[in-house]
């Protein structure tokens, strides 16, 4: 694994539970910023570039970015409806104070919206004692920890 991966991962075990998915998804947001970033033209100033994913800008929010990254192909429909889900778990967490463990019903949603291997990684790793790996937190981690790895695997496919 690259230091980008095991910082990824280290972020999301030391976590608490609104840690995990804030965390997740802030990581999520930076690789399709990074991905949608590859398709902008060569000459694009540094500014320019700036201002497309902050504050106002047209690409400043993950539901933008993902829309615009289905738009141009470079996710499928999958993956939008995965990162929708998990977006709509972290605005339960960032917009609710009382909220202090993760949902298991979007859990189970957002799972279900994800490939055969989740399931299968959710089965190995199977329950345990300790709360850092609880079954939703398990789950929520291979499906943050999966999107993330498949949206850097296109951004760098799309840098070649």
């Amino acid at each position: 694994m690259d230091d980008d991966s095991n910082r990824l991962i280290a972020t999301l075990l030391e976590e608490s539970d609104r840690g995990l998915i804030l965390a997740g998804v802030a990581f999520l947001d930076d690789a399709l910023s990074e991905m949608l970033a590859t398709r902008f033209r060569g000459d694009l100033s540094k500014r320019d570039k700036g201002s497309l994913f902050t504050h106002f800008g047209p690409l400043s929010s993950m539901s933008s970015r993902s829309l615009v990254a289905y738009a141009l192909e470079l996710i499928d429909e999958q993956m939008r409806g995965s990162l929708d889900e998990v977006r709509k778990i972290r605005n339960q967490f960032a917009h609710f104070a009382g909220i202090t463990t993760l949902p298991k019903k979007e859990i189970e949603n957002l799972l279900s919206m994800g490939e055969p291997s989740l399931k299968l990684g959710v089965i190995a790793f199977g329950d345990s004692a300790d709360p850092k790996f609880s079954d939703e937190r398990v789950k929520v981690t291979l499906c943050i920890v999966s999107l993330w790895a498949k949206i850097r695997h296109k951004t760098a496919e799309l840098k070649k």
